[in-house]
């Protein structure tokens, strides 16, 4: 189970410093869970990721049958994000 992220504007540079490795490796076991699944698509992965914590927009295109949908519906499910919320 995973702990509610905490709000960054209450901590303080040196709590943010300590919480950083931690962080690192948890983003890490995530993309590296995932690219189990999408073998070569670690760019596309990492932009994910990045577009998620930043909580920004992410356009995927490509041609029909390259994954899109799926890399989004299982980095949504590795992500504990519900159907309501996507």
């Amino acid at each position: 189970m995973t702990r509610p992220a905490p709000n960054v504007d209450d901590l303080d540079l040196e709590t943010l410093e300590k919480e950083a490795p931690a962080i690192r490796e948890r983003l890490n076991r995530f993309r590296r869970s995932l690219a189990r699944f999408f073998v070569g698509r670690d760019r596309v992965l990492d932009l994910m990721t990045v577009a998620a914590i930043a909580q920004e927009p992410l356009l995927l295109v490509g041609e029909p049958g390259t994954a899109k949908s799926e890399l989004v519906t299982k980095f949504r499910e590795a992500a504990g994000v519900g159907d309501d919320d996507y």
